[in-house]
């Protein structure tokens, strides 16, 4: 579970603001996906990681490229679940 506390680090700002989620082999950052929470308060997620969306029905991961992808499926009801 790695990830999980490089994103609590990231949010904390422990892990310094040049590489969150760390390097490869390389010495390359690996990119960060960051997340508007409310507000203008944000989160950075390391590439695999995986979170729910704020309707409760689907869910956000960051993507090998520092992309944030959703799943976009009906909730139930087809409204947004509270």
């Amino acid at each position: 579970m790695r990830w999980m506390v490089v994103a609590c680090l990231a949010v904390l700002g422990a892990c310094g603001d040049q590489t969150p989620c760390g390097v490869d082999d390389d010495g390359n950052a690996y990119p960060v996906c960051n997340v508007e929470l409310v507000k203008g308060a944000t989160i950075d997620y390391c590439p695999g990681d995986q979170w729910g969306s704020p309707d409760l029905c689907n869910s956000c991961g960051c993507d090998e490229n520092g992309e944030v992808l959703c799943t976009s499926i009906t909730c139930p009801g087809g409204g947004t679940a509270r």
